[in-house]
């Protein structure tokens, strides 16, 4: 199978593109391309610029910072089928964290422009990226809510 082919294969597969139809999908599979990471490799630093956005197909990614303590702590941890790097991708600022591999991993990786021309060209595709930040937005809500 070529790399459009496993790229379409696995975002007909995702929930998140459920609702879209094929040809955003193909659309989308042009633009992105497949990376391997191993086990440590960092895919961003905390305070890198967010030029790309990720899905991982297999595998596992967790998220750290440094906290004014001088200490790391792990803010998140995410696997199989999970989408990140979207937050400094739309807003050109910088990375809030950082991305390492935690076990093999194949990602899909979308560079920013190429995102920002799809997003122009497919609003279904934006609308679906909206849900996913508000998601994002819940999320982090919630956990600041358990945490008082």
């Amino acid at each position: 199978m070529t790399t459009e082919g496993k790229l379409e294969a696995f975002f007909r597969s995702h929930p998140f593109f459920a609702d879209l139809p094929a040809e955003v999908i193909g659309d989308l599979s042009r633009y992105a391309a497949l990376i391997t990471a191993e086990p440590d490799d960092v895919l961003f630093d905390e305070g890198d610029p967010g030029n790309h956005l990720y899905w991982i197909v297999d595998g596992s990614v967790r998220f750290t910072t440094v906290g004014r303590s001088g200490r790391m702590a792990t803010l998140n941890i995410l696997e199989t089928g999970a989408v990140f790097g979207e937050i400094a991708l739309l807003d050109d600022g910088p990375r809030t964290a950082t991305a390492r591999a935690m076990t093999p991993s194949l990602l899909i990786v979308v560079e920013r422009e190429q995102m920002y021309a799809f997003l122009r060209r497919q609003p279904e595709f934006a609308l679906a990226f909206i849900r996913l930040l508000c998601d994002r937005l819940r999320y982090v809500s919630g956990y600041v809510q358990s945490a008082k």
